[in-house]
């Protein structure tokens, strides 16, 4: 069995213009780090995001949201670490052997570009909310052989849910997620049942169905 793929992230948030802005509106900036390693083969992407959102109040109940999200990201390969098929020597990997592989060359340093929208009404009893968001705006390039043509593809996300008290310690709770990205999408949907605890614990059981669709995938799907 090979070497697990690990990861390792950091995040902090941060309320900005507490006294500056209306009551009910909200500000806030962020910062995410994140590590991705395979240590069999050298494979290790490292990456901070600055997200930034805003979420002006129509009252005391709706709000309408807006954000955005700077990603800069740093892939490299150890290509030391590689064996490929051709380098099969009777029993073992010879890697002296020539590979016939392209040299691969580290990933330059890429930035990527996310935005998103949120609609969501909350009271004592219901909660709704919806939105979409767009990933990767400026499509990066991600090639190892220096292909100018290979980016990441933007990526579409929608999603809507609800939430309702229907007694004084039961809610109902229901969830749709569509993701599309170059030829693949997938679409989730679901729902739960909760109980109250108390005023802050809520324990839930439910169940969610998803359904993938894949055609002639040509590029990476994130």
């Amino acid at each position: 069995m090979g070497s697990p793929f690990t990861t390792a992230g950091f995040s902090f948030e941060h309320r900005l213009l507490r006294q500056r802005i209306p009551e009910y509106d909200r500000s806030g900036i962020g910062i995410m780090l994140m590590q991705d390693q395979a240590p069999g083969v050298g494979l290790k992407g490292t990456y901070a995001s600055l997200p930034y959102a805003y979420h002006k109040a129509v009252d005391e109940f709706q709000r309408f949201g807006i954000g955005f999200q700077g990603t800069y990201g740093n892939r490299s390969v150890n290509p030391l670490l590689l064996t490929y098929h051709n380098q099969f020597d009777v029993d073992r990997f010879n890697t002296s052997l020539p590979s016939g592989e392209q040299g691969m060359q580290q990933l330059p340093a890429t930035l990527g570009l996310n935005a998103g929208m949120l609609y969501q009404y909350e009271d004592d009893y219901r909660r709704f909310y919806g939105g979409a968001s767009l990933y990767h705006l400026n499509q990066p390039r991600q090639s190892m052989l220096n292909d100018s043509l290979s980016r990441v593809p933007a990526r579409v996300t929608v999603h809507a849910g609800a939430s309702i008290l229907t007694g004084s310690l039961m809610r109902i709770s229901a969830h749709a997620i569509w993701q599309s990205q170059a030829r693949a999408s997938e679409f989730s949907i679901g729902g739960a049942l909760g109980y109250d605890l108390g005023e802050v614990h809520t324990i839930y059981a439910g169940t969610w169905r998803s359904e993938e669709h894949t055609s002639e995938l040509q590029s990476l799907r994130e």
